[in-house]
């Protein structure tokens, strides 16, 4: 059990640390800082190069730049040095960590392992590890006393959130330590997770180890925990005195640094207790900037701060270091105007009833700030959030929670509107029949007042869809009704549910008192239903199941004589089933037939051709790539340089190459050598994405989207498509804002298979990564597309099969998707489809967010 420590200052000034210079860094705030026992110190911002810094006559300066392209945002930055040698690693937002080595300012090697962005890097000189973290909810280590660190690298699955920190354990081989957003410690041997440790109850933001039994993590929550690695529980608490998110924590000697929001540094000394090591907080120093993301020793007398305004502060207890007079002048001034415009600010909100709070959106750190007025519709604050900071309609209703969480005024103010917009009436009669409860409501759309009616013990979803269908409202009321329902009776309406077409209990899963014996009866037909893998059900006649492979049901046969289709089984909303969900099959875009157009048109650009031309030989071969790929005896050296050289040409003429580089990714061979990420799958998937980037013409639109639905054809396009997802995956989905039937087809197809392709991989790929990407893609492509009736037909279909594969059987993805106001986007789609088989895929979709 954890002890709370109160914190008493060091009564004597022995030691303390001072201002010794200010660095103008960089233009933007400084994400990523690490020192070196020399001296320097590197630091990297998001759009700028990463800098190494140099002492010169007590003056820092730049002494070399890595150079990074403007998509790279550095997150986090780790340096390993040996006696002969030094490696860089600076971790994107992209998922890639870019490795830099002595004599060269370019990256020796880039390394992909995680599927989002890199939060953080630590590099062990001693053990010769490198682990990284993830918003990808992992981390990994990678050997880098082998050659080849990325194909030895072990990836640590285990947390459901994004990991913000990691660390090796001190003489513990093959031991480490990762911490995450969903507020666990966790401790693995190799890839095991063999301990977790609870007691933060905010985001885990840092690592620091003291010995092979000892640890130290700092957290949002505002505090900073003691643990033995043996124990799961902390040993003792130790309080910030800023009471702000620790962000940052480094340790030399018996100093340690923290600092994080709230313009300030935090000095403690680690001392030996009774029993344990115990901190005091022995210094606070002021810093003329609201966040420190990253602080650094850099000999046992000096530390550096790395800093949102872009500044590196470096402080120092050597007297002979400290700032110059107009320095120390100029950093006081800064903090004084700071602490003035806090104060002002403070009394503004006093006068005014403002309460200012920081919002982090995605896991990411909290730089948007949120301004309610007390007493006001958090719906308006909500709104106007939004609008300030161009966010997705989707996020109202989380800010609105959010606002309600944190601020008792606003929960009392929504609870108010929501009172006087639903006024009960007890035991009323509507229309010829008697109700236990009715709710009328206000429709804000167009001002009319409905009533609800239910009795006591009815499921409110159901009470709710019929009362949506009823009365024609928007598909987003359903779940708006639902809560409303359960908010105002105050009643546990889970149980006893009466079967709608029935009459009788509903299927409920797990529950024994429901009727269902060892033969598992159908409660629609009293028959027995089909269990996958159970004996005697995988004979050699039926058909194979298709997540199984064991049989299935088959109409007449006598072996499956006590079976029954799917459609009698009892349902999972969270797993439906029909021909079209889920997704079983990739979509791809093959060769119709051989066009002498297409040919003509080949030759008429490759004769424009100077610096790129194709000689005779390589154009016959891909005159018979055109055949498709079924039958290909051109040799792969002769296509591949065909292709390779055509793929140079400008913009306006690339079109007919492009085309055929998607039917060269059907082909077996010629995937494998542009789609294998050890080879040039990377560079492939780069290639796409700057095509996008650039807002090509809509042929090239057409064509990238089927590359990469082409990509699946094979195992090591697959691989590709996961490799760069948070990069590839939302310019994607913007294609599907096309006018243009056939790019909103190939968008759509493409963003299916994505979704095919990370089903088949769903037991290795958690809960809030990939496919949450996707979720947040096709979202914000999509939630401002007031109707879908111009649309293709075909092409929404997929993207419904798309929404529902994702979201298929993982509650976290229906849980985010409901979040985003998915119902509302998929009830506009399924006004445009005509196909039934196309509504009932939506449908499908809203009855998966009523089962979370």
């Amino acid at each position: 059990m954890s002890e709370d420590v109160e914190m008493t200052e060091e009564p004597k000034d022995e030691g303390k640390f001072v201002l010794s210079t200010v660095v103008e860094a960089h233009k933007g705030d400084i994400r990523a800082m690490v020192t070196s026992p020399d001296g320097l110190i590197i630091s990297g911002s998001r759009d700028e190069p990463i800098k190494l810094w140099g002492k010169r006559a007590g003056e820092f300066d730049v002494r070399t730049q890595f150079m990074q392209d403007r998509s790279a945002n550095i997150i986090a930055i780790a340096l390993y040095e040996t006696n002969d040698k030094w490696y860089l690693f600076a971790g994107r937002r992209d998922g890639v960590i870019y490795v830099y080595s002595k004599g060269s300012t370019a990256p020796a090697f880039q390394w992909s392992r995680h599927s989002a962005s890199i939060s953080c890097l630590y590099a062990d000189n001693k053990s010769g590890v490198l682990l990284s973290g993830s918003w990808d909810n992992s981390a990994v280590v990678w050997p880098l006393h082998n050659e080849d660190p990325a194909s030895l690298s072990l990836q640590l699955v285990g947390h459901s959130l994004s990991v913000w920190t990691v660390s090796t354990v001190p003489d513990k081989t093959d031991f480490y330590l990762t911490g995450s957003a969903d507020k666990l410690i966790k401790l693995w041997q190799k890839e095991v997770n063999v301990r977790t440790y609870t007691g933060h109850t905010d985001v885990v933001r840092v690592l620091v180890p003291l010995s092979s039994t000892r640890f130290l993590s700092a957290a949002n929550d505002t505090t900073i925990r003691l643990w033995n690695i043996d124990s799961e529980a902390a040993i003792a608490k130790f309080h910030s005195v800023s009471d702000h998110y620790i962000y940052t924590m480094s340790m030399k000697g018996n100093h340690i640094v923290t600092s994080g929001e709230g313009g300030l540094i935090e000095v403690w000394k680690l001392q030996d207790g009774v029993k344990e090591k115990t901190l005091k907080n022995a210094q606070q120093i002021a810093i003329p900037s609201p966040s420190v993301w990253s602080v650094a020793f850099m000999s046992d007398d000096e530390f550096a701060a790395a800093a949102s305004d872009g500044h590196l502060y470096v402080y120092t207890t050597n007297k002979a270091k400290a700032a110059k007079p107009d320095i120390l002048a100029a950093y006081d001034a800064a903090i004084a105007n700071q602490q003035r415009t806090m104060v002002e600010q403070a009394q503004q909100e006093s006068k005014t009833k403002i309460v200012r709070i920081k919002v982090s959106l995605d896991d990411g750190p909290p730089t948007h700030v949120l301004e309610y007025e007390k007493g006001t519709d958090p719906t308006i604050t909500a709104e106007k959030f939004i609008q300030d900071y161009d966010l997705p309609a989707s996020y109202l209703d989380e800010i609105v929670d959010y606002m309600c969480n944190c601020i008792p005024e606003a929960k009392a103010a929504r609870d108010k509107k929501m009172l006087s917009n639903v006024l009960p009436m007890q035991k009323v009669k509507v229309g010829d029949r008697e109700y236990d409860y009715a709710f009328q409501i206000l429709v804000a759309e167009d001002g009319r007042k409905l009533v609800v009616a239910f009795n006591a013990g009815d499921d409110p979803d159901y009470v709710a869809q019929k009362f949506v269908e009823q009365h024609n409202l928007p598909i987003g009321y359903l779940a708006k009704v639902g809560s409303m329902i359960r908010s105002q009776t105050q009643k546990a309406t889970q149980q006893n549910f009466a079967d709608p077409f029935t009459g009788g209990g509903k299927h409920v899963p797990m529950d024994e008192s429901a009727g269902f014996q060892a033969g598992y009866d159908d409660p629609f037909t009293g028959g027995g239903r089909y269990v996958p893998g159970q004996s005697g059900s995988s004979g050699g006649e039926g058909f194979g199941d298709p997540y199984t492979s064991g049989g299935g049901y088959k109409p007449g046969s006598a072996a499956h004589a006590k079976l029954v289709p799917n459609a009698s089984q009892p349902a999972d909303k969270k797993k439906p089933r029909s021909e079209y969900v889920p997704l079983r099959e990739f979509f791809m875009f093959g060769v119709e037939q051989l066009s002498q157009k297409a040919i003509a048109k080949l030759r008429e650009l490759n004769e424009k051709q100077e610096a790129f031309q194709l000689n005779p030989e390589q154009m016959e071969g891909l005159e018979r790539l055109m055949m498709g790929p079924t039958d290909l005896s051109v040799p792969l050296e002769l296509l591949t340089s065909a292709l390779d050289i055509g793929m140079q040409w400008s913009l306006e003429d690339v079109v007919p190459i492009l085309d055929l580089f998607r039917i060269a990714l059907l082909h077996r061979e010629l995937n494998e050598y542009y789609c294998n990420v050890k080879t040039r799958g990377l560079e492939t998937l780069d290639k796409l994405t700057t095509l996008l980037i650039s807002e090509p013409p809509d042929p090239l639109r057409i064509l990238i989207c089927r590359v990469a639905a082409n990509a699946c054809a094979h195992p090591w396009g697959r691989e590709m498509l996961t490799a760069k997802m948070s990069e590839i995956v939302p310019l994607t989905a913007n294609q599907f804002k096309s006018p243009k039937a056939a790019i909103q087809l190939a968008s759509a197809s493409a963003l299916a298979n994505w979704s095919l392709l990370l089903l088949q991989k769903s037991d290795v790929v958690q809960e809030l990564g990939p496919r949450e990407d996707i979720v947040r893609a096709i979202v914000a492509a999509t939630e401002d597309i007031l109707s879908f009736s111009d649309y293709s037909q075909p092409a929404l279909l997929r993207l419904l099969q798309a929404i529902v594969t994702l979201m298929w059987d993982n509650s976290a993805v229906i849980r985010l998707a409901k979040q985003r106001n998915i119902g509302s986007i998929v009830g506009r789609m399924k006004d445009a489809v005509v196909e039934e088989s196309a509504k009932n895929v939506a449908r499908d979709i809203v009855e998966m967010t009523h089962a979370v």
